[in-house]
């Protein structure tokens, strides 16, 4: 049985679906279909166990899922504490509301900082997007009615478009 974790997912730059084991750093494996990908990685796997087993060396432990009881001990500044416990008392809730109130905004605003970090990497990529197309003023005006001579010179223009 077979008991490694297995994370696959497309790659556009290889065009193949990438099969990974965190506990192998260095082995990926590819293949058509994600069940592809993930058959190759179990073979590679494999290589991998047999070359630590004649190295002599320790397979590494297999990832497991944790459960929590969602309790945990904290240690705070007796100041922290009593800062703490004075606004939980104003606000009319426990202690442990308080904190676990306070510990989910960070959490929230960690995860939508973190967010807004990636959206700002992906403009910022967006950058290597853009197509420049040049044109002559005689051609950005041509849709216009002129009555007379026109008096502007064909010097080359930039157009930027972002695609």
């Amino acid at each position: 049985m077979f008991k490694y974790s297995i994370f696959v997912a497309w790659s556009d730059e290889d065009e193949a679906y990438v099969a990974t084991i965190p506990e192998f750093p260095g082995l990926s494996a590819f293949g058509d279909t994600p069940e592809k990908a993930i058959r190759e990685a179990k073979t590679a796997a494999k290589g991998f166990i047999k070359v630590y087993e004649e190295d002599g060396c320790d397979l590494p432990e297999p990832n497991t899922i944790t459960s929590y009881s969602g309790q945990t001990r904290l240690r705070l500044p007796k100041s922290l504490h009593a800062a703490l416990s004075q606004e939980a008392q104003i606000e009319g809730i426990s202690f442990n509301t308080y904190v676990i109130n306070l510990l989910s905004e960070r959490h929230a605003y960690r995860k939508i900082n973190q967010e807004l970090e990636t959206i700002k990497r992906l403009l910022e990529c967006q950058k290597d997007n853009v197509i420049i197309e040049t044109s002559t003023q005689r051609d950005l005006i041509s849709n216009y009615q002129y009555f007379g001579e026109p008096d502007f010179v064909s010097e080359p223009t930039l157009a930027v478009k972002v695609h």
